[in-house]
């Protein structure tokens, strides 16, 4: 080989070691067992900065705390490392960086990833909900009897018609002493009509609640007076009433006498006494099995 030959060689074994010795001290190898280099690898992002730290040994694995050292890399278009170990990314790859001691090296691989990509799309937020245009209550109309409980349903919509969720509903009733709500439970007690009304953000809706007398509970006979003389008339009356209390108008009577030969009664009450003596006479109403009262005359 020629003179400018082995020249060419002798520069480039030592242009590929000079990035891990990075020092042209006498060889002391002998008193240097590892350099341990720590994060031994890892990923930053395009730009940034990353400390590296280097830990000197012996060969029983003592630390040389003294030991002067020098950093090299592999790649200086890659990353750039500071005489404290601090690794900058230059461009995006991987490259080596050395921590060198006394002959000996300790390696790190620092690899930079880009960080143009743009960030993970967040979810998209909910769309707002339209303003509440109308409240929808289910029944509208309803007709039960005293006593009888029901459970309403109230709906917000928008102008569109779209349900619209997630709304508290205020629920409020014109006649409480007739249908009283709590929370779209409606309790009946008496007799008439009560508009139950559901206000979601100032628009409501509302239910008409109309409230008829139960079943007759019990049955009232009244007389003008309870004494009657032979041949002459006198006209009863009698009310029947639901478990509420609630009057039964309209309802009709079976009128009877416990003794026709005392007084009788005409099918409208009229009782018309007979001879001396005592009668009861009694009204019950017209539905099969129906409730009675009755009142008892002294025909004289």
């Amino acid at each position: 080989m020629s003179r400018s030959g082995r020249t060419l060689a002798t520069m480039i074994v030592v242009a590929l070691s000079s990035w891990s010795c990075g020092s042209t001290a006498p060889d002391v190898t002998s008193e240097v067992g590892a350099i341990v280099v720590s994060p031994a690898s890892s990923t930053i992002a395009l730009n940034a900065q990353l400390p590296l730290q280097a830990q000197v040994q012996d060969g029983s694995g003592t630390i040389l705390p003294d030991a002067a050292i020098t950093w090299t890399v592999q790649d200086p278009r890659i990353v750039s490392v500071s005489a404290d170990g601090i690794v900058t990314a230059l461009s995006v790859g991987t490259s080596k960086v050395a921590a060198n001691a006394l002959g000996k090296s300790g390696i790190a691989t620092i690899t930079v990833a880009s960080n143009s990509a743009p960030p993970a799309s967040a979810p998209p937020a909910p769309a707002p909900q339209a303003g509440v245009a109308r409240v929808d209550v289910t029944p509208a109309t309803l007709s039960v009897q005293a006593g009888e409980s029901l459970q309403l349903a109230a709906t917000p919509r928008d102008a569109r018609g779209s349900v619209i969720s997630g709304k508290s509903v205020v629920w409020a009733s014109d006649n409480p002493s007739v249908a009283a709500v709590n929370g779209g439970h409606v309790e009946t007690s008496r007799s008439g009509v009560a508009t139950i009304s559901a206000n979601v953000d100032g628009v409501k809706g509302t239910a008409t609640i109309t409230v008829h007398p139960g079943p007759a509970s019990s049955v009232t006979v009244t007389a003008p007076s309870k004494k009657l003389k032979p041949g002459s008339t006198m006209q009863l009356s009698a009310v029947a009433t639901d478990g509420k209390g609630n009057v039964i108008s309209n309802q009709s009577f079976f009128w009877s006498s416990s003794d026709i030969n005392t007084a009788t009664v005409s099918a409208t009450g009229v009782v018309t006494g007979k001879r001396s003596g005592n009668v009861t006479i009694t009204a019950q109403t017209s539905q099969s099995g129906g409730k009675s009262g009755s009142v008892k005359i002294n025909v004289k």
